[in-house]
């Protein structure tokens, strides 16, 4: 399903990434798909029964200009958030920060 949306849409198939464990992995992750522009972000395999109350994922989902600071650097990017967001999961669980 987030392929065909993603074909119809953009022309091609959706470029999966997963959730690290790590709140600190996922937000430089997360920055670095803003950065590049990605208009479609699909948050693939999210495992069965895991609670998603990851803070980084919360703040990017519930804004559409977050802030960050450049991988490597002091200097702190405005970014514009305004990709589509899909996830793929069994059962997946949901804080009410990223819920609402």
């Amino acid at each position: 399903m987030a392929d065909l949306v993603a074909v119809i849409t953009i022309g091609e198939p959706c470029k999966p990434t997963t959730l690290s464990a790590s709140s600190a992995d996922n937000r430089k992750k997360l920055t670095s798909l803003m950065v590049a522009g990605a208009p479609i972000i699909l948050l693939d395999n999210i495992p069965q029964n895991r609670t998603l109350d990851d803070p980084a994922l919360a703040s990017v989902l519930t804004t559409t200009q977050p802030t960050d600071r450049l991988l490597g650097s002091k200097r702190m990017l405005a970014l514009n958030n305004q990709a589509v967001w899909i996830a793929t999961a069994n059962n997946p669980r949901f804080t009410l920060e990223i819920r609402n």
